[in-house]
């Protein structure tokens, strides 16, 4: 279906909130940018599913 589908139910994926699309988001313990753990540092979630996509 494409990297925008979610693999299980096939919902479009929307942009996550805690990266905002970026794929990296701020660790506040370590000062520093890293993989967000919302997305896996995709930028994308299922609406559905969270990151499981």
């Amino acid at each position: 279906m494409g990297e925008n589908y979610c693999s299980n139910c096939h919902k479009e994926l929307v942009t996550c909130p805690t990266c905002k699309g970026k794929g990296m988001a701020w660790n506040d313990l370590r000062k520093r940018n890293e993989q967000c753990e919302n997305c896996n540092g995709t930028g994308k979630l299922c609406s559905k599913h969270g990151n499981d996509h």
